[in-house]
C-alpha cells in the first residue's frame, strides 16, 4: 500500500511539473470566460483591462485554471477562481492562489476579500474569515461582484495578508 501511495504522489508531483502559470493576456479571455461559464461562475462583467490582474494555469497550451483580483489601494477583491474539473485536487488551485497572494503582498495590498457560494472551506484553510458583507470596504461594496453578479447568499470572506 505504501509503495502504491508513494507512486501516486510521485506521479502527481511529476504532473505538477507540466503546469505553467502566467499573467493572462487578451487572447486568453475567451477561454477564461468559457471556463468560468462552464463552472457556473460570474463572467459577464470581466473586461479586457481586468486581464492584467488575472493569472492562468496551463498544461501545454490549454488553460486549465484562472484567478483574478480587482484592486483599490490596499484592498483587493479575489474573483474568478476556477480550476477545470479534471485538474482539481492536484495542487493547482493552491499554487495559483498562493502565487497571487504573494504578488498582492508585494504590491502593497493589505486585505483580500471574496464572495463565494462553493469554496468557503478552501479559503478558511488559507486563513480567510467569514464576515458580514456590510463590513467590506466601500470599494468592494460598489463593485459589480457585490452589487449584482454574486448572490446575496454568497459568503463574504476577508484575509489580512
Amino acid at each position: 500500500m505504501h509503495i502504491v501511495h508513494g507512486n501516486l504522489i510521485a506521479h502527481e508531483m511529476n504532473r505538477m511539473k507540466s503546469f505553467t502559470f502566467h499573467t493572462a493576456v487578451i487572447d486568453d479571455k475567451p477561454i477564461i470566460l468559457q471556463l468560468l461559464k462552464e463552472n457556473h461562475l460570474p463572467y459577464e462583467d470581466i473586461s479586457d483591462s481586468m486581464l492584467q490582474e488575472y493569472r492562468i494555469a496551463k498544461e501545454k497550451n490549454l488553460i486549465i485554471g484562472c484567478i483574478g483580483i480587482q484592486r483599490d489601494a490596499e484592498f483587493a477583491l479575489l474573483r474568478s477562481f476556477c480550476i477545470q474539473n479534471s485538474y482539481r485536487n492536484l495542487g493547482i488551485g493552491k499554487t495559483i492562489y498562493s502565487m497571487l497572494e504573494n504578488e498582492c503582498k508585494s504590491n502593497g495590498i493589505k486585505e483580500l476579500y471574496l464572495l463565494t457560494s462553493t469554496a468557503e472551506s478552501f479559503f478558511l484553510k488559507r486563513g480567510f474569515l467569514t464576515i458580514d458583507r456590510t463590513n467590506a470596504p466601500e470599494f468592494l461594496k460598489n463593485s459589480s461582484e457585490f452589487q449584482y453578479v454574486c448572490p446575496t447568499s454568497a459568503f463574504c470572506m476577508k484575509k489580512i495578508i
